[in-house]
């Protein structure tokens, strides 16, 4: 099996992942899982690495935050077909922080993008800002849609979303389920 010493970046993912858990033989070391998802797998165009580096600049406290170059690697895992990096730009812009100007329509379309690439957090996020009229029209229809397809893609926003639409929503029926 290749490996990220092979230049395998699905190997390279998968040992930040284990230095970041402490598992398969790994010390738990954040910075180490940094190191290897920044500059071994991202570096190299492996764009979910991109999105996990930007998520630990951003939240990790065990690693000095750095909001814009979260910012940057959301941007790159993005452009790179990583749903999830459009998610989490999504936030940052639905947020401004990492020196982006708030702009929930942005942050919209970014949650657009991730939905339809099977994001089930954007779908979730978008069923709310459908909901609340923020960024896009409010359309409460467009909303429980939104909210069901987030929780069959086992979104952890499934249960708020669907109890944010209406008591008797089809997605709302899915979350108890779940």
């Amino acid at each position: 099996m290749a490996s990220c010493a092979d230049g395998y970046l699905p190997g390279c993912y998968d040992l930040g992942a284990s230095f970041l858990e402490g598992t398969h033989g790994f010390k738990r070391d954040p910075a180490g899982a940094l190191f290897v998802w920044e500059l071994e797998a991202c570096a190299k165009g492996y764009a979910r690495a991109c999105a996990a580096a930007g998520f630990l600049y951003q939240h990790n406290e065990e690693i000095k935050r750095d909001p814009v170059k979260a910012v940057r690697l959301y941007r790159q895992a993005c452009d790179g077909g990583e749903s999830i990096g459009c998610s989490y730009l999504g936030i940052a812009y639905g947020d401004g922080v990492g020196g982006l100007a708030k702009d929930p329509a942005k942050a919209a379309q970014l949650y657009a993008s991730a939905c339809d690439a099977g994001a089930g957090d954007a779908c979730s996020l978008l069923a709310e800002a459908y909901r609340s009229g923020t960024g896009v029209g409010r359309d409460i229809t467009k909303a429980d849609v939104l909210a069901r397809k987030g929780c069959e893609l086992k979104s952890i926003y499934c249960e708020q979303a669907a109890a944010a639409i209406q008591p008797d929503s089809t997605a709302r029926k899915i979350a108890r389920v779940q």
